[in-house]
């Protein structure tokens, strides 16, 4: 892994889009970072729809977490139940 300056780094805008293109889009920039590729990122991102991010080794949620509901409906796509 080739080492950049500790102090290059990189901004991206602001963009809103799903949760799904925000994290693929964060592990492109994690993968290219750790290969050298390009320096640290510093990004900030709104969902679009609404979405809930848990990260990679969490494990346990609250248990309300499982019934979900968004304007009155429950959200079929989810990943916890």
């Amino acid at each position: 892994m080739r080492q950049l300056a500790p102090s290059t780094w990189r901004f991206i805008p602001m963009i809103q889009t799903s949760g799904g293109v925000q994290m693929a889009i964060d592990a492109w920039l994690f993968n290219q970072c750790e290969e050298g590729q390009h320096p640290p990122t510093l990004r900030f991102y709104t969902w679009l729809p609404y979405a809930l991010s848990l990260g990679h080794l969490q494990k346990k949620w609250p248990a309300q977490w499982h019934n979900l509901i968004y304007q009155g409906q429950r959200q079929q796509n989810s990943t916890l139940a």
